[in-house]
């Protein structure tokens, strides 16, 4: 998939597909958000210019590293070179920061994040950030001016990819590259509950975007494994379902991972700068 005009896609990352089985895009090169309706030839931009340097306006992003949306349809984009999560009304390219510094400003403190990565919203609108270089997973309350740390811990450090299982009000599953591991985290908890990926040493090398099928089968973009490993439920034994000679194509590095409403998987590949789709699995 290319992008629409003459640019393609540049180092595409987090990926979103919706129940009508549109998919959208952080073309993180191009500093915008595309949308492909099914079946698709041309995207359209919705979010950002696509201008390289740009100052961190409610129109422009700047590096979009993940994307999600609401109940109500509104939609979050994790701008990471501009430190900032930003929100879209429905049908609107005017954003809204509402996590982290609207001007862009990185920091330690609770009301600023820096390269944060990748988000998780539950149906009461809190937001849930991987703050990587802060080495920690923030928390904010719908119209919040500051953030509350919600996972810290002196062994774990540049969290990746984040989940809500089955939108839980109290479970959530944070990657982390540091560690080459997935774990599951219970609200409130001052540790992991438990490692349910990377428990043994070399299964995973840099675990990034992560997703659970309709069975609950954890699934992990493996960038440093150039592949998509799949963990059945109460197994920590992957398999390997993307990547090496069993795929075409067998040399891919996986950012991030979604299925569509038919259960294909499409893969977000910021080395040949496309969205590769696998049928059902």
């Amino acid at each position: 998939m290319g992008g629409s005009g003459p640019k393609q896609l540049s180092n595409p990352r987090g990926i979103y597909i919706d129940s009508d089985d549109t998919l959208y895009i952080c073309d993180s090169g191009n500093n915008r958000i595309q949308k492909w309706t099914s079946n698709a030839a041309v995207g359209e931009t919705v979010a950002g210019d696509g201008n390289v340097f740009v100052g961190p306006t409610a129109t422009n992003l700047n590096g979009p590293n993940d994307i999600t949306f609401d109940r109500t349809g509104y939609m979050y984009v994790v701008d990471q070179e501009f430190n900032r999560v930003q929100r879209y009304a429905p049908n609107s390219a005017i954003g809204k920061t509402v996590a982290g510094a609207a001007n862009g400003n990185l920091g330690t403190s609770n009301n600023r994040l820096w390269s944060p990565r990748s988000i998780a919203v539950d149906n009461d609108l809190n937001i849930y950030i991987t703050d990587s270089t802060n080495n920690r997973v923030m928390k904010w309350a719908p119209n919040a001016t500051s953030g509350t740390v919600f996972v810290s811990s002196s062994t774990y450090s540049q969290p990746y990819g984040i989940i809500l299982k089955d939108d839980s009000s109290n479970e959530i599953y944070v990657s982390d590259t540091f560690s080459a591991s997935v774990d599951q985290w219970f609200f409130g908890a001052s540790q992991p509950n438990n490692r349910i990926a990377g428990v043994n040493m070399f299964d995973l090398s840099q675990p990034y975007g992560i997703i659970f099928d309709f069975s609950g089968n954890l699934y992990v973009a493996d960038r440093g494994k150039q592949s998509v490993l799949k963990f059945c439920v109460g197994s920590t034994t992957p398999i390997v379902v993307v990547g090496g000679s069993g795929t075409v194509p067998a040399n891919i590095y996986p950012i991030d991972i979604a299925f569509d409403s038919n259960w294909n998987l499409y893969v977000s590949d910021d080395y040949s700068n496309a969205i590769i789709k696998f049928d059902r699995l």
